[in-house]
Formats: structure tokens, C-alpha cells, sequence
């Protein structure tokens, strides 16, 4: 508490000075005078109101009182020979970069509601132009892995995109060095430090760090950085995090992502002995390590919900599991049953719904067949099915049949949401969940010289909307309806020649100025392809 006599020296020229009895009293509240004109303070110490500053402006001097969050009235005094004429807020370091924090998760919030509102959601899934209708062009072939590439990841807000293989090697690429199908592409960055088969990667920290997994257990993070005095601009990467599973106890890890929990990055991933775990990047230690019942299967996809709520997981027995990530419970499970017929369709890959959120979109194996399941009820919405058969249909000895989606891309075109799928038939296709007719084909493979038509329709059938894919052979020479157009005959030749593993989308700026949006795709063989 200030005394009720202040002794104020008299001030020279320039600035105003107080006595060193005054300037101890203040000293705890980090106020200075600099000048007759320029009042200078710390927000984060001592907050004035617009009412008070205007006060200041008028005054020439004396006690002034505030109240902090506690009740507790305080004096301060405030000594200058005229009003200054400017008075001027400075914050500390920590506090601004809390305040534009707060203003940056204040406009995901605004933008998550607005999307909620018009039925859609904007993170994480990537947002296409409404005009954005692939053809099946091939952009650029890239054979540079030796052994399987098993995940592909696009950097947001980048020009780079991620490989992972079962070479040991994780692969930093720029799309800009794409430039044709005659041109040799080299990645930017090969990181070889981590061994084992690297099956499946993210990145964290708020896109600054890459994290791979390998089947040895072994969990790397590394920065991209430039490497210094270098003319080309070569990337260099900095590890940041080595950490190592304990292989009796959870094992590998199958699938992994990112989550940011109260300001925390937190890596989510589940493993081959069932666990799902979450491992804080700042210690690093687990924050949770929740156990699955073994008897639902061994655990082959994960998908997560985009306000991070849930977890889903998918089982090598056909079950689907969520877990509530406010509470670390399990809240349900459903088996998919195989149509009423003794098959074990395999969860082969999970995705949450861009626009429903109590949904979960589920790759099962055979047919084809994708499954929009509701968590509350364990009921399809709706299914995709791509196979000659008809749906709900027993399974036979026809190898097509027995065909299986093992890549799922979820992205927003417009404001409709569309699945960008490839498996064991190396076809490529996009399903519009909204609209059927638009749905296409964009990449055929193993037809040779014969043309085929392609049409997408939709159906009830035992209660369940059923999106189909219709295959007639084509008597013309264009190949007509929703199968790449002119291009088609083009991609039954540069098509892949194993199984497609991950597809990805990413945007691409051409020299002209024009955005154009490219599509990932890398297969068994160690083979990615870019399509436009």
C-alpha cells in the first residue's frame, strides 16, 4: 500500500523522474514514465481500462486505484508535469503470443460452427473447388522406393508430401519438382536413421515435425530444416524425438495421428497387440494406454474424430470399436456381420464423415464395399459397393469378388463430401456420398485394349442407400459415362500393376498462376503416380 505523501523531484527536460522512494513502491508493478508524451505500460502487471486511459490523458497527475481479480484494491500514482499526448499499451512477450492463441482457436471455433451450420466440416478434411473433376491424366511416375510404400501424407499448407516404406526410408517430395513423366524425380530428403519396415507416419507439432513408425517399434520425429550456404536449397533433417515401444507389452504400431489436447501435442496411435496409446512429445512419455479385448481381433485401422471426441478402431475379425477420448471408455462396438453369411470381413481401413459426426466410414474386405456406419445406433446409412455381384449377396469363387479397398482418402469437394478409393484391383475411383450420378472412375487398370463403361446409380435395398458401380462393355470408341473421358484409354496403360495402399490429395500451382489439384497414389511395389 502507498503512502498518502509522495515526494516527486523536480523533472528535467526531456523525461519526469521519481523519487527512489516512490520509484521502489512502483517498481513491483513495472510502471515507468519515458517521456512527457509517451506513457508506457505492461498490460500483463497493470491494466487500464479505455475510461481510465482517457482520464490519464486529462490529468496531470495523483493517485489512481484499480482492482485486481481478487477483490484487492490497490494505489498507484501517476506523476507528469502536463497531460502526454499519446499513451501507449505494451504487452510482454508470453502475453501476446497467448492472446493471438486464443484469437487463432476462436476462429477454428467460428469456422468449425459455421460449417457445422451449412452440414459440413472444414478440418481436417481437404476442400476442393466445386469444378475440381479428375480425368485420369497421369502427372508424374516415381519408382525411387524399393519395397512397398505403405502411407502417404500431404504436409498442410506445403508443397511436400510424405512417403513411408517398408524399405526403412521415409521420403520428403515437392510437387513443384514434378514437372513431367520424361523428368527423373528425386526426393528432397531421405531420412534412413530409423530401420525395420516404416509402416505408418503423421505430422505434429503443428506441421513442423514429421514422426514415422517402424515395425522394429521404434517411434522417430525429425524437423525439416534448409541446410545452410546451399544453392539448391537442400533440406536437412534434425531429429527431435526417439522413443521405443515395448515389444512384449503393446509391440508395433499400425496406425497412428495427431492430437492437441489442451494445447498439448499428443500422438495417438494403436498397435499390434491392441493397445491405444497416447504419447505426450513434450516429455515424452504415454499419456494413456487403454487396452482393447483381444478376442474383438487384432487392431488394422484407426480414425478420429475431426473435434478429437472419439477414436475408432477397426479389427482383423470385422469389429468397430470407439473409444470416448474425454473419458479414455469405451463407449460401443458392432461386428460387421459379412451379409448373414459365414465370411470375416476384415476392417481394412477407417475414416471419419466430413459432414456427419456421429459417423464413421468403414473399408470392409470383398466387394469392394465401403460401409457408413452411425455409431449410435451400429446401423448402416449407407454403402458403397463396386462389384459385379449383387449387395448383400452370398460370396462366391468369382475373383472379383474377393477385390478389397485398401486406400481411403475423405476430402470436401464444394460442400459435398467425396471418397477417393483404390485396393486390390488397382482401380481408382471417387464416390459422391451426395450426389451418385456425378461418381466416377478416374483411373482403370487391367482391361488391356477393351473399353468398358462405367456408371454410378443408387438404390434402396433391405432398408440401406446402396451406391453401385455399373460395368457394361462399350461398342464406341470414347468410352462413355463417368469413366475419365478421353484420358481412359491413357490410364488402363499407366495404371499400377499392384495393389493401390494410400492415395492422397494436393493442391499444385502451375506456372501460370493456376491452382490445379493432384492426386497421390502409391501401391505394394514401391511405385507413386501423381494424376491430374
Amino acid at each position: 500500500m502507498f503512502s498518502d505523501s509522495v515526494q516527486v523531484s523536480s523533472p528535467p527536460s526531456d523525461s519526469i523522474k521519481l523519487s527512489p522512494t516512490l520509484q521502489h513502491k512502483v517498481a513491483s508493478k513495472s510502471f515507468s514514465v519515458k517521456s512527457k508524451d509517451n506513457l508506457l505500460m505492461k498490460q500483463s502487471e497493470l491494466t487500464y481500462s479505455s475510461e481510465k486511459i482517457d482520464e490519464l490523458k486529462g490529468s496531470s497527475g495523483g493517485h489512481r486505484r484499480t482492482k485486481s481479480d481478487s477483490g484487492t484494491e490497490s494505489r498507484s500514482v501517476v506523476v507528469f508535469d502536463k497531460p502526454p499526448s499519446l499513451v501507449r499499451v505494451e504487452q510482454t512477450t508470453c502475453m501476446e503470443n497467448l492472446q493471438s492463441l486464443l484469437n487463432h482457436k476462436k476462429e477454428l471455433y467460428k469456422k468449425d460452427m459455421q460449417g457445422m451450420d451449412k452440414g459440413y466440416l472444414y478440418y481436417p478434411f481437404y476442400q476442393a473447388p466445386a469444378s475440381w473433376a479428375p480425368k485420369g491424366q497421369l502427372v508424374a511416375h516415381i519408382h525411387d522406393h524399393l519395397q512397398a510404400v505403405n502411407k502417404i501424407k500431404v504436409i498442410p499448407d506445403s508443397t511436400y508430401f510424405v512417403s513411408f516404406s517398408d524399405d526403412s526410408t521415409t521420403k520428403i517430395w515437392d510437387v513443384n519438382k514434378m514437372e513431367g513423366l520424361h523428368v527423373i524425380n528425386k526426393p528432397r530428403l531421405v531420412y534412413s536413421q530409423q530401420g525395420g519396415k516404416i509402416k505408418t507416419g503423421c505430422y505434429c507439432m503443428g506441421n513442423q515435425s514429421i514422426v514415422a513408425a517402424s515395425s522394429n517399434g521404434t517411434i522417430h520425429a525429425f524437423n525439416i530444416d534448409r541446410e545452410p550456404n546451399s544453392k539448391q536449397k537442400a533440406l536437412k533433417a534434425k531429429d527431435v524425438l526417439r522413443w521405443e515401444l515395448d515389444p512384449s507389452l503393446h509391440g508395433s504400431v499400425v496406425e497412428m495421428t495427431e492430437m492437441t489436447c489442451g494445447g498439448q501435442n499428443v500422438l495417438a496411435f494403436v498397435t499390434t497387440k491392441g493397445h491405444l496409446c497416447g504419447l505426450d512429445l513434450r516429455t515424452p512419455n504415454l499419456a494413456w494406454d487403454l487396452e482393447n479385448d483381444p478376442r474383438h481381433g487384432l487392431m488394422l485401422s484407426m480414425a478420429l474424430d475431426p473435434f478429437q471426441n472419439w477414436i475408432a478402431l477397426g479389427t482383423s475379425l470385422g469389429y468397430h470399436i470407439v473409444w470416448d477420448m474425454r473419458f479414455q471408455l469405451p463407449i460401443c462396438n458392432w461386428k460387421h456381420e459379412g451379409h448373414g453369411r459365414p465370411y470375416v470381413h476384415r476392417i481394412q481401413q477407417l475414416s471419419s464423415h466430413p459432414n456427419q459426426l456421429q459417423t464413421v466410414l468403414s473399408a470392409a474386405s470383398g466387394n469392394n464395399e465401403i460401409s457408413v456406419w452411425d455409431m449410435e445406433t451400429s446401423t448402416r446409412r449407407q454403402m458403397l459397393w463396386a462389384s459385379p455381384t449383387q449387395p448383400f449377396g452370398p460370396m462366391t469363387e468369382n475373383p472379383q469378388q474377393h477385390n478389397s479397398v485398401r486406400a481411403l482418402h475423405t476430402c470436401v469437394v464444394g460442400n459435398d463430401p467425396v471418397l477417393l478409393t483404390g485396393g486390390t484391383d488397382r482401380f481408382i475411383r471417387l464416390w459422391h456420398l451426395n450426389n451418385p450420378s456425378e461418381s466416377s472412375c478416374i483411373v482403370k487398370a487391367g482391361v488391356g485394349s477393351e473399353k468398358i463403361d462405367i456408371s454410378y446409380s443408387s438404390q434402396v435395398i433391405e432398408g440401406v442407400e446402396v451406391l453401385r458401380e455399373l460395368k457394361t462393355a462399350s461398342r464406341g470408341g470414347g468410352g462413355g459415362g463417368s469413366t475419365g473421358g478421353d484420358d481412359s484409354t491413357e490410364s488402363h496403360v499407366m495404371s499400377h500393376v499392384d495393389c493401390i495402399t494410400s492415395l492422397a490429395v494436393i493442391p499444385y500451382k502451375s506456372p501460370q498462376n493456376l491452382t490445379q489439384q493432384f492426386i497421390i497414389s502409391a501401391s505394394r511395389d514401391g511405385i507413386i503416380k501423381l494424376w491430374k
